[in-house]
């Protein structure tokens, strides 16, 4: 994750989030992918999350990750981890990815 020392507010926050966000989008913006597809991974403020077609996969900081299946149930209240635990390794191998792609753009 890229830190800016403390904890930005108000017009940092807005430029931290734009930084991630562009970083996230630098193998677009590079050329060294075209393709569309339905992975979308993200890390906030300790928080991450992967999100494959219509499973979702998020934890807190220090917390183990959650599944949930988004087209079901919208409001991500009821972890399905237990339940589908070939998803929660899909899933995991695909934040797995991201978040080595990621390294190289943030120091």
């Amino acid at each position: 994750m890229v830190r800016m020392g403390k904890q930005p507010s108000g017009i940092a926050k807005k430029i931290n989030w734009l930084l991630i966000l562009t970083i996230a989008s630098l193998p677009i913006i590079l050329g060294e992918t075209n393709s569309v597809h339905d992975t979308l991974c993200w890390e906030h403020e300790g928080g991450k999350a992967a999100q494959v077609g219509d499973w979702k996969m998020s934890a807190m900081k220090k917390s183990p990750w959650k599944i949930f299946n988004i087209a079901k149930v919208r409001n991500e209240v009821i972890n399905l981890a237990c339940q589908f635990p070939e998803k929660e390794k899909e899933l995991e191998v695909a934040w797995g990815k991201w978040a080595e792609k990621m390294k190289k753009y943030i120091r």
